[in-house]
């Protein structure tokens, strides 16, 4: 059996809580090997920047695999 993801999977995240529904929802995604995009709220801007740099920054993801946009 060849496993492969079928395509990329996309996050809409609630402007008044932007973080823990964004990571319980991506944490299964990207375990399983599905790119991802993020839309973040744009009433939230510095968690946004926050957030981009520390998983641009994470070792163990490939470039592209989570792009996130306001």
């Amino acid at each position: 059996m060849l496993r492969e993801p079928v395509g990329a999977a996309g996050i809409m995240v609630p402007w008044n809580s932007p973080v823990i529904p964004m990571v319980c929802s991506l944490a299964p995604i990207v375990a399983a090997g599905t790119t991802v995009v993020i839309r973040m709220p744009s009433q939230t801007v510095q968690i946004n920047a926050l957030l981009a740099r520390v998983m641009s920054e994470a070792p163990s993801l490939p470039r592209g695999v989570i792009t996130i946009f306001t």
